[in-house]
């Protein structure tokens, strides 16, 4: 059953239901250690890490989207709001947005 907010969230076009194999899961979460990885580097300048520290913290929540099969949609323009919900200790599916 397709939770109130995600069906929402499907409607409006801004996400879709779209299954994925282990494999592509896999691939994002290894992209994800490779950019905390990277933004521990102390060499690195601390823009460049916190960049980074961005980069695994984004590609680790898409890999949770796509673990539960959805997808969110890109569009033309600024960012629409569409959030999906990974923090802890919710269901990984759930999805909110706020209007821009």
């Amino acid at each position: 059953m397709t939770k109130p907010a995600i069906a929402r969230h499907i409607e409006s076009g801004r996400a879709e239901a779209r299954p994925a194999g282990d494999e592509e899961v896999a691939a994002f979460w290894a992209k994800a250690v490779v950019a905390y990885a990277d933004a521990r580097l102390a060499s690195a300048s601390l823009d460049a890490r916190l960049v980074r520290a961005y980069d695994a913290g984004r590609i680790a929540a898409t890999a949770i989207v796509r673990a539960g099969g959805y997808r969110s949609r890109g569009g033309e323009g600024p960012p629409t709001g569409t959030r999906w919900n990974t923090s802890p200790g919710t269901q990984w599916t759930e999805l909110w947005s706020r209007k821009p």
